[in-house]
């Protein structure tokens, strides 16, 4: 699989995105809220993708390939700056707590808990932005299937 050029990525996105920093870490997708960072991982962690990627196909009813999960996961995480407001953030915090303590006291698995925190307003909205915001600015060249570009 072919990434979009991760130096590029980041200068465009910066751009796009005034006041927000791109930078890399191990292998994790995740944002700083109050410092406007966003990580994005140099390797790629199996297992987290793959509950979101599961996640995503099933509750929006389509596709994606592994490019459009890497697209996805990075925007989602650019995301939470854009739509974060502290009531939301509170309740994200309380209900990640509660599915914590049911998958400690019951049978939930990891993959339920997991479907259930990206169900969480928090980080419903800001998949949904980062859903809309794809659809709206990015597009597969007809050259290469595997590369995309930001319009």
């Amino acid at each position: 699989m072919q990434f979009i050029d991760r130096i590029i990525l980041k200068k465009k996105l910066e751009k796009r995105f005034e006041g927000i920093k791109i930078k890399y870490t191990k292998n994790r997708f995740e944002c700083d809220i109050e410092k406007q960072i966003v990580y994005l991982p140099k390797e790629k962690n199996p297992k987290s993708d793959f509950y979101f990627w599961t996640w995503y196909e099933k509750y929006y009813n389509t596709r994606i390939d592994e490019t459009e999960l890497f697209l996805l996961s990075m925007l989602h995480e650019i995301g939470h700056i854009i739509t974060w407001t502290e009531e939301l953030e509170e309740e994200r915090d309380e209900q990640f707590g509660l599915l914590q303590a049911l998958h400690e006291l019951s049978n939930l698995t990891t993959r339920q808990l997991n479907n259930q925190y990206f169900e969480i307003p928090m980080e419903l909205q800001a998949t949904e932005w980062a859903k809309n915001y794809f659809e709206k600015n990015f597009k597969k060249p007809l050259t290469n299937q595997n590369e995309y570009a930001i319009i």
